[in-house]
């Protein structure tokens, strides 16, 4: 059992600390005035919270957490549609998807 723990640790924490990783390098590039300025407007304050969640591909389970940290920046619609767009579509699901329809 320990050996089966030790070995899920070691494949799944280079995911960890890849995300730990862009998490820390959005907050230090990433000026805070830009993000309020997208958070102002409404279309593309929603737009840029659906391409994050696209892309972070976080799980349904962690959303809430992650979308909690830009509440205070965006508006309430636009993290509902980060809540709502993570889980649906993201870039595994992107990448079976081609895989299935497209023989890629």
């Amino acid at each position: 059992m320990f050996l089966h723990a030790g070995d899920e640790f070691f494949s799944v924490g280079k995911y960890l600390i890849l995300g730990a990783l862009v998490s820390s390098l959005m907050q230090t590039l990433i000026p805070q005035s830009y993000l309020t300025t997208l958070g102002e407007q409404p279309g593309l304050s929603l737009l840029v919270m659906m391409a994050i969640a696209f892309l972070i591909s976080a799980r349904s389970t962690s959303d809430a957490f992650i979308a909690q940290g830009f509440t205070n920046r965006f508006s309430t619609g636009s993290v509902m549609g980060f809540m709502v767009f993570g889980p649906m579509m993201d870039v595994k699901n992107l990448l079976m998807l081609m895989a299935i329809y497209t023989n890629f």
